[in-house]
């Protein structure tokens, strides 16, 4: 038969991932994780409501905190992982520290997908428009004032919103130079350009989003 497929959700929200992998593939086996006890719960909800036979391959557990996916003794044991719309709503180098926990978190030759907001996507230019823009990363302990600009070659589209959320969009020279920091080799990295119509408000909607497969090497 087919070989178990192990898969890490980093972030998995409402589950709306998880449920199409498990019912696409009867073979894989997700463990679902979010900083949010309340998110992981909903998730266990909707896959139970689904039946035992897609319950029975779900596992969850609390992120042990918000750059952490999962608990250490997971390490390496998992051949996907699978982060959505997550890294752009960690402050600072928080994004850069989730995606190396999760790479290691894959067995050497598996793969994490990710998706996410980027370049002048339709809430970039919203942000921009009325968020703050945070132009640096708070600097580590003990550095001296000005002495710690934006890390190198990241660009600086990073808002903190209205009420304290915090988001950023992405490059794809973010991406490339995110994986090789996690120790990640870019498989794939583009640039998806979706218009959403609502025909109701005669409205228009571009989306951007950045989608990439990264192997662990």
């Amino acid at each position: 038969g087919e070989v178990a497929l192990r898969i890490l959700e980093t972030g998995c929200g409402n589950g709306s991932s998880v449920l199409p992998i498990l019912k696409g593939n009867v073979h894989a086996y997700v463990h679902a994780t979010d900083p949010s006890a309340s998110a992981v719960e909903q998730t266990c909800d909707v896959v139970r409501r689904c039946g035992d036979v897609l319950a029975e391959r779900l596992t969850s557990e609390v992120q042990p905190d918000l750059t952490e996916p999962c608990s250490a003794a997971l390490a390496g044991s998992f051949d996907l992982a699978l982060i959505v719309f997550t890294l752009s709503a960690i402050p600072a180098d928080g994004d850069a520290k989730l995606l190396a926990a999760t790479a290691r978190a894959v067995r050497k030759g598996g793969r994490v997908l990710i998706r996410d907001y980027g370049l002048y996507d339709l809430r970039h230019l919203g942000d921009a428009a009325s968020s703050e823009r945070l132009v640096s990363a708070p600097a580590p302990p003990g550095c001296p004032p000005g002495a710690h600009p934006l890390r190198p070659g990241r660009k600086a589209y990073q808002y903190r919103r209205p009420g304290g959320m915090f988001r950023r969009y992405y490059s794809l020279e973010d991406v490339e130079q995110l994986a090789a920091e996690a120790g990640l080799e870019v498989e794939e990295s583009r640039y998806l350009c979706i218009r959403l119509r609502n025909e109701r408000k005669d409205l228009n909607m571009d989306r951007v989003y950045i989608s990439a497969v990264l192997r662990r090497v």
